[in-house]
């Protein structure tokens, strides 16, 4: 039996905004993936894809939480692709991005507020202070800095980190 989705038109919406956003900050074209991919859109230059990513809108500014969470699915899939990815969050109050492998912990967790038994899930955990921010034409640091193009800094990060 397949699982029921809960992705909205304003789910999706939101989705190519950020994707938007994402993709002119770093001067890529964005191109969405399937209802049933595990993540949202690839990234190309030229004619290339060079890099996926998956989007996600909270709706309350970055601060009310300690943590950003998503399921530890989203993030092990990430981890099998030869490609950079990345996951691309808005807030309220800002847009920012943080590399998979930066996972600071996982604990159960998930949605409780639509009685699915499946939103209980491995949910991977990341530290704020690890996303870098996008402010509409600008990107302030998380931890490292990233240059002009967020998926060369990945490639050189797995590089030296010997995961390529």
């Amino acid at each position: 039996m397949m699982r029921q989705t809960y992705e909205t038109e304003k789910d999706r919406a939101a989705e190519l905004e950020i994707a938007d956003c994402f993709g002119q900050r770093y001067g890529y074209q964005v191109v969405k993936r399937g209802v049933f991919d595990h993540y949202d859109f690839d990234a190309l230059k030229g004619s290339g894809v060079v890099g996926h990513f998956e989007c996600k809108r909270r709706y309350n500014p970055m601060s009310r939480y300690a943590d950003f969470l998503i399921s530890m699915i989203k993030v092990n899939a990430a981890k099998t692709k030869t490609l950079p990815c990345v996951i691309v969050v808005q807030w309220d109050d800002c847009i920012g991005w943080v590399r998979p492998e930066r996972v600071a912990y996982t604990k159960m967790g998930g949605r409780s507020d639509r009685d699915d038994p499946a939103d209980r899930e491995l949910m991977a955990h990341f530290r704020l202070d690890d996303f870098y921010k996008i402010n509409r034409g600008e990107t302030t640091e998380g931890s490292g800095g990233p240059s002009s193009d967020a998926v060369a800094d990945i490639r050189q990060s797995r590089d030296e980190a010997g995961e390529a």
